[in-house]
C-alpha cells in the first residue's frame, strides 16, 4: 500500500511538472500494457519492458513527424525497436543486455544534457520525461529478467551464465 502512495505521489509530482511532454509516451506505454494483458498479443517476460520502450518509440516518432528533425530520432527509434523485437521474439539475457546498455547510454546522454538546460524550460520538462523513461525501462529489463531466470529453472533449464567459476 505504501509502494502505491509513494507512486501516485511521484507520479502527481510529473505530471504537474512535465505537463504535455508526459502525454504521448505515457498513454503509449498505457495502451501496450493494456493490449498485452487483454489480448493474445503478449510477449512472454518482458510485457513492461516492451509497453514502456515501445510508448518510449511513439513519442520519438510523434515528435518527428512534427518537428520534422529525423536525424535527431531515427537512432533511437531503430535501436530500441530492433531491442524490443528482439526480447519479444527471443527473450533472453543477451536482449536484456543489449537494450539495457542502449536505455543507459541513452540515459547518461540525457542527463548531461539536463544538466545544461534551464529547470523548468520545456527541453528540461521533456528531458526530465526521458529519463524516467528509461530508469522506468531498465528497471522493467531487471523484473522481466528474474521472471525469464525463474521460468527457466523451473522447466530446468540451465541458467544463461554458468554459476561455478571453474566453468568459465
Amino acid at each position: 500500500m505504501f509502494k502505491r502512495i509513494i507512486g501516485v505521489i511521484v507520479g502527481w509530482g510529473l505530471s504537474k511538472y512535465a505537463g504535455a511532454s508526459l502525454w504521448i509516451p505515457g498513454i503509449a506505454s498505457l495502451l501496450l500494457l493494456l493490449l498485452f494483458s487483454k489480448t493474445r498479443l503478449r510477449p512472454a517476460y518482458f510485457q513492461g519492458a516492451i509497453a514502456i520502450t515501445g510508448g518510449h518509440i511513439v513519442w520519438f516518432v510523434a515528435a518527428a513527424l512534427v518537428t520534422q528533425l529525423w536525424p535527431a530520432v531515427a537512432l533511437d527509434v531503430l535501436l530500441f525497436t530492433v531491442g524490443i523485437a528482439w526480447l519479444w521474439i527471443w527473450p533472453n539475457l543477451t536482449g536484456v543486455l543489449l537494450l539495457g546498455l542502449f536505455q543507459l547510454i541513452s540515459l547518461v546522454s540525457n542527463v548531461m544534457t539536463i544538466l545544461a538546460v534551464p529547470i523548468g524550460s520545456p527541453e528540461h520538462r521533456a528531458l526530465t520525461v526521458h529519463c524516467v523513461w528509461r530508469i522506468m525501462a531498465i528497471v522493467a529489463l531487471g523484473v522481466g529478467y528474474a521472471k525469464y531466470r525463474k521460468a527457466r529453472q523451473a522447466a530446468g533449464d540451465p541458467p544463461p551464465i554458468p554459476m561455478n567459476p571453474e566453468s568459465i
